[in-house]
């Protein structure tokens, strides 16, 4: 299994009321689900982070923590915060450094399922917002224990692409037997 680099775990992210943590400090005490958004005015991102919400109580019963990080500024994170009732932790990388060494893709990512994936975002009552970021920024996770091993890693190839988080945790659940 790959850990996280040197470089990554010293890597400079801001809270939304923009103070300066490191990278390090989000896995530090608990399994962590890092999830990359694409801006934080993205319809799939809205739709994923709002999944996400509501498995609050199976990560719990997991003992596993969960954290957004987005590279908007701290005034559109914390926009996005109170707009989808947030509890967990969202985090700016505002320079994409994090995003890069964690190995996140970074292109066009619309295409024709994108398209699909919008209309069921839309029909699911999630709704894109004025552009809150880097749009060419993709999504995806990083599920780091706190020795800093990397448990699982994700990175989207495009806009809208599903992550089945109940899965996920399950998968998770699974590997801290092994």
């Amino acid at each position: 299994m790959n850990t996280v680099t040197p470089e990554l775990a010293r890597c400079n992210l801001k809270t939304i009321e923009g103070e300066t943590i490191t990278f390090s400090s989000l896995y530090r005490d608990q399994t962590t689900l890092i999830f990359f958004v694409r801006h934080f005015g993205c319809i799939f991102c809205r739709e994923r982070v709002s999944s996400l919400a509501h498995a609050q109580s199976i990560l719990d019963a997991q003992q596993l923590k969960a954290v957004v990080i987005g590279n908007g500024h701290p005034h559109m994170a914390k926009s996005f915060v109170e707009e989808l009732g947030l509890v967990f932790p969202v985090f700016c990388d505002q320079e994409g450094t994090a995003y890069r060494l964690a190995g996140m893709r970074r292109n066009f990512g619309l295409n024709l399922s994108s398209i699909k994936d919008a209309w069921r975002s839309y029909q699911s009552g999630y709704r894109q917002h004025k552009t809150a970021g880097d749009v060419w920024q993709q999504g995806g996770v990083l599920v780091v224990n706190s020795e800093g091993t990397i448990l699982e890693a994700c990175a989207d190839q495009s806009a809208g692409e599903y992550i089945d988080i109940p899965q996920l945790i399950d998968r998770i659940a699974m590997s801290k037997l092994a």
